[in-house]
């Protein structure tokens, strides 16, 4: 589960590598004018720039989707450069994650079918990307699927209804959406 305290210390750090100083006194910091005041004005820079995806962050759970994954973790995939089949693992994943976002956790058979999506899904990244890449690959999905307080809040209810949840591994070598 993504952890708000662990994802503002990530973005904090990774925020912090962009300034630097030019000052030939090294206890004296400068700070470019560019340079952002709030987390806010550091999203949208590093989005103006490429450095991370334009994402959806209205007060809705569920966001604008089409085919079952939000619009802009869809173009977002659409945007890099996998192959087509990386590409459809990683709309699976993302479609995983978003029923996550959006199931009744009070429907067990519900949860667990979205649980099993997401080993469907989980198993797929691997086969596509390797135990290399797949965790990361999957790590940012979901950091940009849970952007918003509403949809972490949401995707915190999900884990915590299937704590202590044990699946069936109904995986098969044909866990890729086609």
């Amino acid at each position: 589960m993504l952890k708000v305290s662990t994802f503002c210390v990530a973005m904090a750090l990774s925020l912090s590598a962009c300034g630097g100083s030019s000052s030939s006194d090294p206890n004296k910091t400068q700070t470019p004018a560019s340079a952002p005041t709030s987390i806010s004005q550091a999203i949208a820079q590093a989005e103006s720039t490429g450095q991370i995806p334009t994402l959806n962050r209205d007060d809705t759970v569920a966001g604008p989707t089409t085919n079952g994954v939000r619009n802009d973790i869809a173009a977002y995939i659409n945007s890099l450069p996998d192959t087509a089949v990386q590409k459809k693992a990683l709309l699976q994943d993302a479609a995983a994650l978003q029923l996550a976002l959006t199931v009744d956790t009070t429907n067990q058979a519900a949860m667990l079918d979205v649980g099993q999506k997401i080993m469907k899904s989980s198993h797929c990244m691997f086969q596509q990307y390797g135990t290399t890449d797949a965790p990361k690959k999957s790590g940012d999905l979901e950091k940009f699927t849970v952007n918003t307080k509403a949809r972490f809040d949401a995707y915190e209810k999900f884990n915590n209804a299937m704590s202590g949840t044990t699946l069936k591994s109904v995986i098969t070598g044909a866990d890729c959406e086609q």
